[in-house]
């Protein structure tokens, strides 16, 4: 079970997020950063699945955040289909995309499963290029204006568009949160710590991995849809561009990878570094925000390996409570995993 401390936490963390627009986010551009950084959180959260818990370490995710993207967007232009119907479509078809892609790379470790994934999305990214009387090519594609409803998923206001994105959140979070509990979820962190022995253990280890591939990749899916009608536009490059994919997965590591909580603050800090950076130096020097943004990447690499949300940990080891439990709650944890395993 999710342990009380963090239950409250999280649910401080939504209350406080839905009150930002009160008095901090106010004005359409903040509020508009705030809705990519819920989103990227989101995506984070999506990918952490497979790359933290399953321990795969994916880039090639921007391809299914491509699909559902295009997916919804073209039945929007073309049908008149809400994109909430249409984001579902998009989830259905990345899921079963992310079955093939699964199947085929089921039994590749390390860096060729890495490299298998990066190369698919490149794939997908040239032939949105290349068929751009169906994607619009390199110009994109602008979705149409529509009466603002929340059936057709468009608002007059920013702070709709951030609401939505918080609910996504919310979603995803609980999702998250039951799998890591869950005997799945035991089994896909038993494939990711040793494989061997949790086949040993009677671990379907291949159904196992490829279950968490294809829900990550709907669940990252839905996340193109909400972008897409946000910006009303998409593109090759920004639906399954390369820094897509690396911003899933920076947000998972950044934040504390593997970690309920990490992929969410490390989403929501990646984008207000970047903005931040932006406005504060885009006139210095040209260039010069992308090497800040760097850099404070690296110092939190260096000086934090568990990411952001090691910090917590951290401050209790300085306290004398290195773990911030007791050792009889570790083996009770030790315990139920070998049951749920063994199941």
């Amino acid at each position: 079970m999710i342990r009380k401390p963090a239950t409250i936490g999280g649910i401080l963390f939504f209350i406080g997020a839905a009150t930002l627009p009160l008095w901090l986010l106010r004005g359409s551009y903040l509020q508009g950063i705030g809705v990519t950084a819920l989103i990227v959180s989101s995506l984070a959260v999506a990918w952490n699945i497979v790359g933290g818990l399953g321990g795969r370490l994916s880039f090639g995710h921007a391809a299914f955040f491509g699909v559902g993207g295009y997916t919804s967007s073209l039945l929007l232009i073309n049908f008149n289909l809400s994109p909430w119907i249409g984001g579902l479509i998009g989830m259905l078809v990345a899921g079963i995309l992310a079955l093939l892609l699964g199947s085929i790379t089921v039994h590749l470790r390390g860096i060729y499963f890495t490299l298998v994934t990066f190369v698919f999305a490149l794939i997908l990214l040239n032939l949105a290029r290349t068929i751009s009387a169906l994607t619009g090519g390199d110009v994109g594609l602008s979705l149409p204006l529509i009466k603002p409803s929340f059936a057709m998923l468009q608002f007059r206001d920013q702070v709709n568009y951030y609401y939505v994105a918080l609910g996504l959140l919310l979603l995803y979070v609980m999702v998250a949160a039951f799998i890591i509990e869950s005997p799945f979820g035991y089994r896909l962190k038993a494939v990711r710590d040793d494989e061997q022995v949790a086949r040993a253990l009677g671990v379907r280890t291949v159904q196992v991995k490829i279950q968490a591939f294809v829900l990550s990749a709907m669940m990252v899916s839905f996340g193109g849809t909400l972008l897409a009608q946000h910006s009303l536009f998409i593109d090759p490059g920004s639906a399954f561009g390369v820094d897509r994919s690396v911003e899933m997965a920076l947000g998972a590591i950044f934040g504390g990878i593997g970690t309920l909580w990490g992929p969410v603050v490390g989403g929501i800090a990646i984008v207000a570094i970047g903005e931040s950076a932006n406005n504060a130096l885009q006139d210095i020097v040209a260039g010069s925000d992308a090497i800040v943004y760097g850099v404070v990447l690296v110092a939190v690499a260096l000086w934090l390996p568990g990411g952001l949300a090691s910090i917590p940990r951290r401050l209790r080891k300085k306290r004398g409570n290195p773990i911030g439990h007791t050792r009889g709650e570790d083996d009770t944890k030790i315990r139920a995993a070998e049951e749920v395993l063994t199941k």
